[in-house]
């Protein structure tokens, strides 16, 4: 009876203390977890890439698009969702759409152009954040084909000017007009106003023709390396 009665004070004492351990503990970790700073709140979206990309229809731009989330003191806000964007005509594709930034805060995304010559516009955005934007621009391809657009099958007197300029379309294997092609001209009879033109930023290009001085048809005939296009006119 002795001996349990001495050592009742004794697991009494080893109790508190345990309990006081446990209440030192958990004000301590209040203490730590008050002392915690929150992450920061982004504040901008900020370009790591050049404002204006560009490349041909139908390819993928040489680099990707880099953008660097910070908050309002300057800080990299890393692991925060990143949104990429595109608006235009060109239909460009991203990939990734969506990601998060990395420790520096940091996110990209690959850009594929459409096949429609253009400017888009790029936006990278954070929730909250100021957004960055890109200019994507879309150039036309290598010239494929050129097309017949207005001057064929006029008639006139002969020895007088056609009242319409001989017009061809110079388009790449999109269909998007190219500038900047050289197209040669010639003629089975008459006389052109220009034998040698440049496609515009339409990709249109044109001479004016007299008609010879014997009635009868005559050919005009545009010219870019082995492709052509011929129009047929009348001398009456």
């Amino acid at each position: 009876m002795n001996s349990a009665t001495e050592r009742a004070p004794r697991i009494l004492v080893r109790r508190a203390l345990g309990v006081a351990g446990l209440a030192a503990g958990c004000v301590a970790a209040q203490a730590c977890n008050s002392s915690t700073s929150s992450p920061p709140t982004p504040a901008t979206v900020e370009s790591e890439s050049p404002a204006t990309l560009m490349a041909v229809v139908g390819t993928a731009v040489d680099t990707p698009v880099v953008v660097r989330v910070v908050a309002s003191n300057g800080q990299p806000v890393p692991n925060t969702m990143v949104a990429f964007s595109v608006s235009g005509p060109d239909s460009a594709t991203l990939n990734p759409i969506t990601t998060t930034t990395d420790a520096s805060g940091t996110a990209k995304t690959a850009v594929t152009l459409g096949t429609v010559a253009g400017t888009d516009t790029l936006l990278a955005a954070d929730y909250g954040a100021a957004p960055a934007t890109f200019i994507l621009i879309a150039e036309p391809g290598h010239w494929r084909s050129m097309s017949a657009v207005s001057g064929d099958q006029q008639a006139g007197s002969p020895g007088t000017l056609l009242p319409d300029s001989l017009v061809v379309e110079v388009t790449d294997v999109y269909g998007n007009p190219v500038p900047g092609v050289t197209v040669d001209w010639s003629a089975s009879a008459g006389t052109l106003g220009t034998a040698v033109t440049t496609s515009d930023a339409d990709g249109l290009v044109a001479t004016t023709f007299t008609l010879g001085a014997s009635p009868g048809s005559e050919s005009v005939m545009a010219q870019i390396g082995q492709d052509f296009v011929v129009f047929t006119e009348t001398s009456q």
